[in-house]
């Protein structure tokens, strides 16, 4: 995986991403959103619960197991953006000020009409945080980047296929 490195979308050194004031190496984030960590996770219905966060064996998705047992999961290429703090409207109905600073929601796209939703989570510690909210956006324009690129040449194979008599 061909990583980029952010803090505010700059560059801080080859293979490292500033989380905080600590410079960690972009492979140390991705391998721990991998492992994955419980995260207090916010529904649009009843009182926030723990579950097990993960990235899928392709970095492509983030995967949650959810009460009833089964895997939840989104795709991180229609994630519009990863938000600090308790902002959302699912946050404003429970919001704990406390754990402000640990906090952090993705907006993403859901289904063909591309409804916007979040998912809000809380992290246990600064240090999660930091993994999580700057592994995830690295993951997120990783992904991104790769759909884009196949995107591109799907569309150049098509407009070869037609000019070829």
């Amino acid at each position: 995986m061909q990583m980029q490195y952010i803090r505010d979308s700059e560059p801080v050194g080859p293979g490292a991403v500033m989380a905080a004031a600590h410079v960690r190496p972009a492979e140390e984030l991705v391998t721990a959103l991998r492992k994955g960590s419980y995260l207090r996770k916010y529904g649009r219905r009843g009182k926030p619960k723990t579950h097990y966060f993960r990235l899928s064996g392709d970095d492509r998705e983030l995967l949650w197991d959810s009460s009833n047992g089964k895997v939840r999961s989104i795709a991180l290429v229609s994630v519009v953006k990863v938000q600090q703090g308790q902002t959302t409207e699912v946050f404003s109905r429970d919001p704990l000020p406390e754990y402000e600073a640990l906090s952090f929601s993705l907006i993403y796209a859901e289904g063909r009409a591309g409804k916007r939703r979040s998912l809000d989570v809380i992290c246990r510690n600064m240090a999660e945080f930091e993994t999580w909210y700057w592994g995830i956006q690295l993951v997120i324009a990783w992904t991104q980047n790769v759909a884009m690129q196949q995107q591109q040449q799907q569309q150049q194979a098509a407009q070869q296929a037609v000019t070829v008599p």
